[in-house]
């Protein structure tokens, strides 16, 4: 059975994750959030809670936002160190977050700046707002933030939502495929 998606937020309040999985149009029993108390920025707590629910004969596949990115990433790159794989991740308005990783890693922002910021660690796969929004409308409305999306080279005017579920759909065995409505 695939991992779970992992959801790896900011710090916001809860409902604007719940707006962001409503916009995305995905299930609460597909993915794992951190909770609220948790440090998102803390690898080591963030690869706790990945422990505690994900097999580590899956793949890992998590999205993280603003400060998640940070804790999202380390652990990512942990689970990885310790034998296990990681399918891909999806950063979200990292904000000048070095960008690292071996495996998958797709890049959604804002706005243009945040991008051409993002794209200095030679991420293949981003998104942009276009016209652009702000960080939190970003995640509270994936549905609506339009914008241009790279994805294997072609770039699109489209949703930050299909650009998000183009990308999941591609991530080796994240029990996400054919979310797409």
């Amino acid at each position: 059975m695939p991992n779970p998606l992992i959801i790896c937020p900011g710090f916001h309040e809860p409902a604007w994750t719940g707006k962001w999985l409503g916009g995305m149009a995905i299930e609460a029993s597909q993915v794992r959030c951190l909770p609220r108390l948790e440090p998102v920025y803390s690898p080591g707590a963030v690869l706790e809670f990945c422990q505690a629910h994900c097999d580590p004969t899956q793949p890992l596949v998590m999205v993280a936002y603003s400060a998640g990115v940070v804790g999202g990433l380390g652990a990512a790159e942990r689970w990885q160190a310790l034998g296990g794989i990681v399918g891909g991740v999806v950063v979200i308005d990292a904000w000048g977050v070095p960008l690292w990783g071996n495996f998958p890693l797709v890049t959604v922002s804002h706005d243009w700046i945040t991008d051409v910021c993002s794209q200095a660690w030679g991420n293949q796969n981003h998104f942009f707002a276009q016209p652009a929004v702000t960080h939190a409308q970003l995640w509270q409305s994936p549905q609506g933030a339009w914008g241009l999306g790279t994805l294997n080279g072609e770039t699109t005017r489209q949703t930050a939502k299909t650009f998000i579920q183009k990308n999941l759909e591609q991530f080796p065995v994240s029990g996400l495929h054919n979310i797409s409505a």
